[in-house]
């Protein structure tokens, strides 16, 4: 049996939904990519389930017996239980979709098992297991998915699918290295002239789909694939993507992987437009939905371009009030990005890069200043600013120096 492949965890976690399944009359599936993976022996810790029923009432009379976290979709009549393991439910209402216009998110009502499964991606993902009956095991492959794994093919269902849903082009590439399959021939024809489309999908699923690349091992090798494919122009305008170097990005995920507040993906875009781009201008066309973080992010390697290529040339020094000046309460993302061009310069800079992003204590505060009559306005900001020079340039270290210091130079801030 297929399922006896999830280890003693996953197996204990089935049974409990195989039970809350019976109590509530529900048929329940074991469907997608789970499935896939069982039949390839491969770790998965996702857990696709389909009900034939209420997706959030299952997953919340299912929850109290599993003790995860719940979150629950109404648009998508699903729901996602994360547990304290590394497993992680997600929950569906087996359901119908229907496209209005290519690119655009399907309108989705309840269906059956083969409703569900006809509108998956690729054969192989149109897989599924029923679990009512723990004795026996019945597999559902209504488009031949099993033979298709056998052979290595990926395979859509129809030759409308990558029109309807053109993320599934970017999904092709990141299963096709992932699993090391090929396209099946008439796939790999409808695939290349649905690329004009990806044009449709909105920012927000964009980004989405390419940060699942991010995540993906072999990173490098989708880009390069979906750019053979043409893909490139839609997703990343102005660049040519051969430039990109393999120990960038390495440094990247590394330096990234146990740091879950990053966000791997934007230092990775910031470092494809940095090597190439010929204008890093282009990064702002960028058809992604960028937050306020984001961009400020895109804005801070664009403006200090001269300085940054200054900095990671191999003949320059950098004072430290320079690299405060670029540095200062920058995201991390922007720290990260730095240090993955620095090469044998990383590990000099380190250190002075985390210091030059944090604040500069100063000795006097602005209250001071009230008490010594200056008045408020911007002639405080002014001051501050000059005494942070002083202090960063070492010539002030304590509250005396910076108080002697502001005395001498109390007429030239006469208001």
């Amino acid at each position: 049996m297929l399922t006896n492949k999830l280890g003693f965890e996953g197996k204990k976690i089935l049974q409990k939904v195989i039970k809350a399944a019976n109590q509530m009359g529900v048929n329940t599936y074991l469907v997608g990519g789970t499935v896939r993976d069982l039949y390839l022996n491969k770790t998965n810790y996702d857990l696709d389930i389909a009900i034939e029923g209420n997706a959030q009432e299952f997953a919340n009379f299912l929850n109290p017996v599993l003790g995860g976290d719940i979150r629950t979709y109404e648009r998508f009549l699903s729901a996602t239980i994360t547990l304290p393991s590394f497993f992680v439910l997600d929950i569906t209402t087996t359901r119908k979709e229907i496209y209005l216009n290519y690119g655009s998110l399907p309108i989705v009502e309840p269906g059956n098992i083969y409703d569900d499964l006809k509108r998956r991606d690729f054969s192989i993902n149109s897989l599924a297991i029923k679990l009512n009956n723990q004795d026996k095991e019945m597999i559902i492959d209504p488009f031949n998915g099993l033979n298709d794994l056998d052979k290595g093919l990926i395979k859509v269902l129809h030759n409308e699918s990558f029109r309807e849903d053109p993320t599934r082009i970017l999904r092709a590439a990141r299963l096709l290295t992932r699993l090391k399959f090929n396209l099946e021939e008439n796939t790999e024809k409808t695939l290349t002239k649905s690329i004009k489309y990806i044009n449709r999908i909105s920012g927000t699923r964009l980004k989405n789909e390419y940060k699942k690349i991010v995540k993906e091992d072999n990173t490098l090798q989708i880009l390069h694939l979906v750019d053979a494919w043409g893909v490139t122009p839609y997703v990343f305008p102005g660049i040519k993507l051969n430039y990109l170097n393999p120990k960038s990005i390495g440094f990247i995920k590394t330096w990234c992987r146990n740091r879950k507040e990053i966000e791997t993906w934007l230092i990775l875009l910031m470092l494809i437009y940095w090597q190439c781009s010929p204008k890093i201008d282009y990064i702002f066309e960028v058809p992604f939905d960028f937050s306020k973080k984001e961009k400020l992010c895109l804005e801070w390697m664009v403006e200090n371009r001269k300085v940054i290529k200054r900095l990671i040339q191999e003949n320059i020094n950098f004072s430290f009030i320079q690299l405060h000046r670029l540095m200062y309460n920058v995201p991390e993302e922007v720290e990260t990005f730095l240090l993955s061009l620095l090469g044998e310069k990383r590990e000099f800079l380190i250190k002075e890069i985390k210091k030059a992003r944090q604040g500069v204590y100063l000795p006097i505060t602005g209250r001071d200043l009230l008490k010594y009559g200056f008045r408020p306005g911007p002639i405080i900001g002014k001051i501050l600013n000059n005494l942070e020079q002083e202090v960063l340039e070492g010539r002030i270290n304590t509250r005396e120096e910076a108080l002697n210091w502001l005395l001498e130079m109390r007429d030239n801030y006469a208001e």
